[in-house]
């Protein structure tokens, strides 16, 4: 079988690893063994501990401990080690779920390690101890995509340089529209994506713990499927007798990994000028599906049963990613409350508008304050560090780099000020370190031309409005 063969080679190469950093024969027999009886167990759990296996049997070198006969001190350096490693594919700190795996597969194996009595006198399992990051299940972070990203992102596939054409089509496709793990669906084979009868396919997935699950790809996706194994798909370099990978690299001849996908999904993001950019994660795909189909009120049975969960309390964990103002039981029954005594707003409203127009010099002014005497500005919208407002006054024309401010509001009203206005004072700025930091941000000399256009086109309005264009 495939997996086995998986296993083996990723077994032998830890084996490898350990040779080169001079780790004892002993422990990496040991090593070996027990991440095999891994792989017979879970495939992906496997992988995860491999993974993890590769980490700490580096730091063991690095730091000349033998990995089954550490002790608690060493340990905890090793949890403090973790805590300041880094993403080779991102860049950025491991995640606390993944150092908890990570300390999870060390538990384990010192586990092992006792059982098979090659830890003699070292007492308990030093790594039973080491604090782990907690991690809540329930509350995942929010999907950043949008379905309505799902063109852009299809078509970025298309266009790749990499895996373009329908192998990148298929690939985005199948992860925006069947929410299925990445590495399911690098694992499938030729054989396990086959004909449902009704335009699409039937793809027999092996997920984790080695559990079969079908899933069907909508019609969409499987014409691009049906193309690519009819047209572009090319025989990988496997040995005889094994299974060809259904997703081909084209340039390696191999199994496309779910390295490839990551990398494939953020050059995508960045072709289809997403927001968020070479942020973008494949796992992304699948809390956007579970939270879509949540908000279309598909049923929970359904969506456990297509995410491959055991435990419903992991899909419901994706329920909270969809929780919205809109959502929120408290908005509806507010709504309720009329005449509700409300004090003043402190912070301008994205619908406030102004209740009244008048002419004063081209300026606009609310009905209940004349001539904007007592504006206010929200100021976080110029810098983070600044979360508060602060007052301004009108000003005869806009000085450069005020083209980023937010538009001044009334504090009564809150009708909104577009006119030229300056900050005249902060609260809380005893030392002006935050009026420094505004002048800085107004000071940026990259925003003059803008500034000095938007002027000019006011001004020129401004002329036309009350006929004194030349």
């Amino acid at each position: 079988m495939r997996s086995t063969a998986v296993s083996r080679a990723r077994v032998e190469q830890l084996a490898a690893q350990a040779a080169d950093l001079g780790i004892p024969a002993g422990a990496t027999e040991v090593v070996t063994a027990w991440l095999g009886e891994q792989y017979v167990r879970s495939v992906p759990t496997g992988g995860s501990y491999a993974s993890a296996m590769s980490r700490y049997l580096a730091w063991c070198a690095a730091e000349d401990i033998d990995p089954l006969l550490i002790n608690r001190m060493a340990a905890g350096r090793f949890a403090s080690y973790l805590g300041e490693m880094t993403s080779d594919h991102t860049g950025r700190e491991l995640s606390d779920s993944y150092r908890s795996t990570i300390t999870t597969a060390c538990t384990r194996l010192l586990e092992y390690a006792v059982a098979v009595e090659a830890r003699p006198d070292r007492g308990s399992n030093p790594f039973a101890s080491v604090p782990r990051p907690r991690v809540y299940r329930k509350h995942r972070a929010g999907p950043r995509l949008a379905f309505g990203d799902v063109a852009r992102l299809v078509l970025a596939a298309r266009a790749d340089h990499v895996l373009g054409g329908t192998l990148g089509k298929t690939i985005v496709g199948a992860l925006m529209l069947t929410g299925i793990r990445p590495a399911d669906l690098c694992r499938l084979d030729e054989d396990q994506a086959v004909d449902d009868g009704h335009g699409g396919y039937e793809l027999r997935l092996t997920v984790k713990r080695g559990k079969p699950l079908t899933r069907w790809l909508p019609p969409q996706v499987a014409a691009d499927l049906y193309t690519y194994k009819a047209r572009h798909r090319i025989a990988a370099d496997v040995p005889e007798g094994q299974a060809q990978p259904l997703l081909v690299h084209p340039k390696f001849r191999r199994r496309i990994t779910k390295d490839d996908v990551l990398r494939l999904v953020k050059r995508c993001a960045a072709r289809a000028e997403l927001d968020i950019g070479a942020s973008l994660t494949a796992r992304e795909f699948r809390s956007l599906w579970q939270t879509t189909a949540s908000v279309n009120n598909i049923s929970l049975e359904d969506r456990q049963t297509a995410a491959g969960h055991d435990d419903p309390r992991t899909t419901q964990g994706y329920d909270l990613t969809a929780w919205t103002r809109d959502r929120d039981p408290s908005i509806k029954l507010a709504a309720l409350i009329e005449n509700y005594p409300s004090e003043e707003l402190a912070i301008p409203l994205a619908w406030a508008t102004a209740t009244g127009r008048r002419d004063s010099g081209g300026k606009n002014e609310c009905d209940c304050v004349p001539a904007w005497g007592n504006l206010l500005v929200w100021l976080g919208d110029i810098h983070p560090d600044l979360q508060q407002t602060a007052r301004a006054v009108p000003v005869e024309d806009w000085p450069p780099g005020v083209i980023t401010l937010p538009s001044a509001f009334c504090p009564a009203c809150h009708a909104r000020y577009p006119g030229p206005y300056r900050v005249t004072a902060i609260p809380g700025n005893p030392d002006n370190l935050k009026q420094d930091l505004l002048d800085h941000e107004l000071g940026q000399r990259h925003l003059y031309p803008g500034a000095m256009a938007g002027r000019d086109e006011r001004r020129r309005q401004h002329d036309e409005q009350t006929g004194t264009a030349a």
